[in-house]
């Protein structure tokens, strides 16, 4: 309708202006049918100019009301000026008064039949009002007084399909092909219609006279295959897809239509030769390879036996764009579904060299050093990260957790504080946060901290076992508040049975508090849960001894040795045969 608008303005000026020029004492305004011819006086002309740029520059600048008010004294002095009514038509229409501005509009055409431009406005009044006859008749006007532009033919035949006149659409679309010849528009339309009207034969015959005029254009042939398949015509579509590929060995989409065609027909072997040949082909480019990988990789999230051929296409894709960083990222991230952590982090690290700025990548690589516990790789990968990212939490996290394990305490606590900063709306991470934090504050040695920052994290997630756990056997190594400890140890066993480790907290509370019996009960249970830890041996230990069974305490502190002679205290207990506290 802008269009529509501006042309008006332009229009108006140049008839008007034209008018003003003329020296007879009256102006007499051209006659149409059915219409009183009207002769106004030099000066009611005059006026009628002032009212109609007023009302010009009023819609201009976008006061439609006042704008409405000076075309309506327009007319009271001429109302058989067309270009007022139209005006009137488009403010109606911008007013959202559709009934109204096809009235206008009808008065425009009737005033002055052979305006383009009013008869467009009313036929797409027409076609927004659904009276698809009316517009027809209209097109077809504008048909008679420009039969060469093509464009008012295709506006008739999209009316007739609105509706749903689909053989009157065939006849236009046939009258554009006799003069035209078989454009593929026109084709491809006429194609559409028939499959519409159920006419597969009809709709194949369209396509065919592509192929026929064009017979160098394989693409015409790559429609036919999938018209063909579409209708169910497997036979001729493998024909179809075979000759294209004779035609043009090289063209990587037939392999991919092959390839689709032998999928559907369950011919996996073939389907995957096709796309082998799809994807070591240079010419088919990086983004349609990716997305077909995309679709592999929600494949193989269900279906695993499909992942080495997902990783063979990978490769295959790096081999024809190895300057390209998104073949690396995907295969980085099928080898890291595939348990591949360690061939992950150097494809992770390939894409980096490419480009630094992939955030996403960063964060896979981080989560691939993880997996493999390369402590000193994720420190400082996420301190680069950082570097570029300095907003993004997850890479605090990372940082505070790498170094936590390599236990420089120090800067895991500088990592999570600045972290938990930049956390906002995301309760579950400043949770994560702040139970890291009261482990990395407890390797420090600041137990007050450590303990404030295990409150907070279950102040948000009060049924987390983890945060539970961990706050209780800390409270009980310090022998520090252990009815409270007991408690929540108690609760994160009823949250998460048959842990072994969080069985082994709640039996060191309760050896701290001297209930050996129950802790005794207690541990093992956790060894029938599959507890092998050195810790857990070496507490059983300890509460055997308080038992009384000095024997099997020292025979458990020996197993515990050799698995892990570093736990402090443990070769002093061995030599003495007895605990320290004695």
């Amino acid at each position: 309708m802008q269009k529509l608008f501006y042309y008006s303005f332009f229009f108006l000026i140049l008839i008007v202006g034209c008018k003003s020029k003329e020296k007879a004492t009256t102006q007499s305004f051209p006659q149409t049918d059915g219409i009183e011819k009207l002769a106004i006086t030099e000066q009611e002309e005059i006026k009628f100019q002032e009212l109609f740029f007023a009302g010009s520059k009023e819609k201009l600048l976008g006061n439609r009301k006042q704008a409405s008010e000076y075309f309506e004294k327009a007319l009271a002095i001429n109302p058989n000026a067309a270009v007022v009514w139209f005006e009137l038509a488009l403010i109606k229409d911008a007013q959202q008064n559709l009934t109204e501005a096809t009235l206008f509009a009808e008065k425009a055409v009737t005033l002055d039949p052979e305006n383009k431009w009013y008869l467009l406005l009313l036929g797409d009044f027409y076609k927004n009002l659904r009276r698809y006859d009316d517009a027809s008749e209209v097109i077809n006007k504008m048909i008679a007084l420009n039969p060469e532009n093509i464009e008012n033919y295709y506006e008739l035949a999209s009316v007739h399909i609105l509706n749903n006149d689909l053989k009157k659409a065939i006849a236009v679309y046939d009258g554009l092909e006799k003069k035209y010849g078989p454009k593929e528009d026109i084709i491809i339309q006429k194609q559409k219609i028939y499959l519409e009207m159920n006419n597969t034969d009809a709709a194949i015959d369209e396509i065919q006279k592509l192929v026929t005029a064009y017979p160098g254009q394989v693409k015409y042939l790559g429609v036919l295959a999938e018209l063909y398949q579409k209708v169910g015509e497997s036979e001729k579509a493998l024909e179809t897809y075979k000759k294209i590929n004779e035609i043009d060995p090289n063209n990587p989409f037939v392999q991919l239509s092959l390839a689709e065609y032998y999928e559907r027909a369950g011919e996996k072997e073939n389907a995957q030769k096709a796309l082998r040949k799809a994807f070591e082909n240079p010419d088919l480019d990086i983004d349609t390879k990716i997305k077909i990988l995309l679709n592999f990789y929600n494949i193989t999230e269900r279906e695993k036996s499909e992942l080495d051929f997902a990783l063979e296409l990978n490769e295959l894709c790096i081999e024809a764009h190895p300057e390209n960083p998104k073949g690396y990222a995907m295969y980085g991230d099928f080898l890291f579904r595939g348990g591949k952590f360690n061939e992950a982090i150097e494809v992770y690290e390939k894409v980096l060299a490419f480009d630094k700025s992939r955030y996403l990548v960063w964060n896979q690589l981080l989560m691939a050093t993880s997996e493999v516990e390369d402590y000193e790789r994720m420190a400082s990968a996420s301190k680069e990260a950082l570097e570029l990212f300095p907003s993004l939490p997850s890479f605090y996290f990372f940082n505070g957790v790498a170094n936590y394990q390599l236990k420089d305490y120090k800067q895991s606590v500088n990592a999570f504080e600045t972290g938990k900063e930049f956390v906002f709306d995301n309760p579950t991470l400043k949770m994560q946060f702040f139970s890291n934090l009261g482990d990395a504050y407890y390797g420090l040695q600041k137990h007050p901290q450590a303990f404030e920052n295990y409150q907070k994290a279950l102040d948000i997630e009060p049924n987390n076992p983890y945060i539970l756990n961990n706050y209780a056997y800390y409270l009980a190594e310090l022998n520090q508040d252990l009815e409270k400890a007991a408690e929540m140890s108690k609760k994160s066993n009823e949250l998460a049975p048959n842990n072994p480790s969080y069985l082994d907290t709640y039996a060191w509370i309760l050896y701290r508090l001297s209930n050996f019996e129950e802790a005794k009960k207690l541990m093992e249970k956790a060894f029938a849960s599959g507890g092998k830890s050195p810790v857990l041996i070496d507490h059983y230990g300890d509460i055997l001894y308080k038992l009384g069974n000095t024997k099997e305490a020292k025979e458990n502190w020996e197993k515990a040795f050799e698995k892990d002679p570093n736990i402090e205290g443990l070769k002093e207990k061995i030599e003495r045969g007895s605990l320290d506290e004695e």
